[in-house]
């Protein structure tokens, strides 16, 4: 999941830096960038979503999980240079293992 979650940022970055940097970038482009880009965040939500059963069905046993895996890449995703829609996915892991590992994700 983790992996998949990247490449998708990976690819909304990729449609964001060549939208800056191409000469010939017209409204037909930019509309299918909005649309690819609303795919993507399409996909990352339900990522997300995959990832709070995950957290809701094992609570504090993913932690060690999440920890390993998933925990630098919600950071990197949690700072300010990210587009907002990362950072509010990040947001919403962080409250999903808040909310339901309790004291142990402390």
């Amino acid at each position: 999941l983790m992996g998949c979650l990247a490449e998708s940022i990976q690819r909304r970055a990729v449609i964001r830096a060549e939208a800056a940097t191409d000469e010939d970038y017209d409204e037909e482009q930019e509309a299918m960038d909005q649309l690819k880009g609303a795919e993507e965040e399409e996909l990352q939500f339900n990522i997300t979503q995959v990832i709070e059963a995950m957290v809701k069905t094992h609570g504090a046993a993913f932690l060690e999980v999440f920890a390993r895996d998933w925990l630098s890449k919600l950071v990197e995703m949690s700072h300010e240079a990210c587009l907002a829609s990362d950072r509010k996915l990040a947001n919403y892991i962080f409250c999903d293992i808040i909310e339901h590992c309790g004291e142990h994700a402390a």
